[in-house]
Parts: C-alpha cells; structure tokens; sequence
C-alpha cells in the first residue's frame, strides 16, 4: 500500500497521516479530528447525554462536551473522510 498521499510533512521536518478535520473510526465510533501536533493528534470522542428529573418534577437533559483524547498522529486508524488540503 502506498502511503505516500496520505502523508503530510510538518514545519520542523516530521510527518503525520492524519489532518485536522479528518473524519475517522475510532473505538468504533466516527470521530472527527480536532488538532495535530508533532507528536498527537487529538479526537473529540462524544459522550452521551444525561437526563435528570429535578426536585421540581422538570426533566432536564444535559449534553456535555465532547473528551478530548490523545492518540499518535501516524496512527494506523481508518480515515472516513479525508479534509480538503
């Protein structure tokens, strides 16, 4: 497999795979890529929406911000969609 397009050269001489703004798969779930950085790439992994009833009987649900995780940035993972370069 020749990899050669899907590789990006950095400012200070490294290379990464991955893009900001990818779309990929990730723990089985299609996550969108936010930053690249020498040394990572950051995914937003979503979390799910918590519903609470409050003591005056509204319920209320509350969607929290996506987690940020960590991941390497030549990382073998499926890429969905590939952002405009």
């Amino acid at each position: 497999m020749n990899t050669t397009n899907n590789i990006r050269w950095n400012f200070d001489g490294t290379f990464s795979r991955l893009r900001e703004g990818d779309l990929v798969r990730y723990n089985g779930q299609v996550v969108r890529v936010e930053r690249v950085t020498p040394t990572a790439a950051y995914v937003a992994l979503p979390r799910e929406p918590r519903t609470f009833t409050t003591l005056m009987g509204k319920t209320v649900t509350v969607k929290p911000k996506p987690k940020t995780e960590a991941i390497s940035n030549n990382a073998e993972i499926p890429i969905i969609n590939r952002r405009a370069a």
